[in-house]
């Protein structure tokens, strides 16, 4: 696996957009120019996609991979509930892989899930449903693998509080 698309284009989007740009900058690198050894001509995911739904994709996606590694194993288990879900989104295969690759980045990222999510909460915020729906897909990844640990459990109560759902909310 190459490396000099994934370095330059993550520093490009740490600087511009914070963790969700460094995320991105450092898939989409992998995806232009580190898969093959050269730059790739196929479409990109979000490429024409509003900024606000480019920052959804990435954070979403970016909050799975953190939760999934942070009992520090990702079961198969985890990796089944994240297929199904994606096979689930009216989607391309490209943009597949590309929420793959942002999924991969992120379970290894030093990044907080809490910056991830401050994001996702900030982009949604007028939208509780939506952030009531990630939060259920958040606790199926969690239970996924028939065991809550307690970096998991630790990670969901700090996401609610985040995304200011009460229990009634979430019931």
């Amino acid at each position: 696996m190459g490396w000099f698309g994934k370095l330059t284009l993550g520093s490009i989007g740490l600087f511009l957009a914070g963790p969700l740009g460094a995320i991105a900058g450092a898939a989409l690198g992998h995806h232009l120019f580190d898969k093959e050894g050269e730059m790739s001509t196929r479409s990109l995911p979000l490429g024409q996609a509003e900024e606000s739904q480019a920052a959804y994709f990435v954070s979403l996606f970016s909050i799975l991979g953190r939760l999934a590694s942070a009992d520090g194993v990702v079961s198969r288990e985890e990796i089944h509930i994240v297929e199904r879900f994606l096979n689930g989104l009216k989607i391309s295969e490209q943009e597949k892989q590309f929420a793959r690759n942002i999924f991969n980045e992120a379970r290894n990222s030093s990044y907080s899930i809490d910056d991830f999510a401050d994001q996702l909460y900030w982009i949604n915020q007028n939208q509780p449903t939506i952030l009531l729906s990630f939060l259920d897909l958040l606790f199926k990844l969690a239970a996924a693998d028939g065991t809550l640990h307690q970096a998991e459990d630790a990670v969901l109560k700090r996401i609610k509080e985040k995304f200011r759902i009460s229990d009634q909310q979430f019931t």
